[in-house]
């Protein structure tokens, strides 16, 4: 029963770190949460921005993200479309 209130707290918290301008954290809350089977597809989504994000020199500089998270950024944003157009399909708005 835990398990299931803190579902929508780290998709929250997520959230709220990435309006906060805090990515590092927002990457980290994310990454947990599409990692689960209730993941929905703004959470794949946002975390597919915010890596796209770490490609631009001022991103990086500004929020001081690591270069373990620069490193993968570009790889790990291409893993999570395809990760997401495979769990929710090429249209999910249908």
């Amino acid at each position: 029963m835990r398990d299931r209130r803190q579902r929508p707290t780290r998709r929250k918290d997520a959230l709220v770190y990435d309006e906060a301008h805090r990515p590092v954290e927002a990457i980290e809350l994310y990454e947990r949460v599409v990692q689960e089977s209730w993941a929905d597809l703004d959470s794949y989504l946002n975390l597919m921005a915010i890596y796209m994000d770490c490609n631009d020199g001022g991103f990086v500089a500004f929020h001081r993200i690591p270069h373990e998270i620069t490193e993968k950024s570009l790889g790990r944003a291409h893993e999570l479309l395809s990760e997401a157009q495979a769990r929710f399909g090429p249209h999910p708005e249908n």
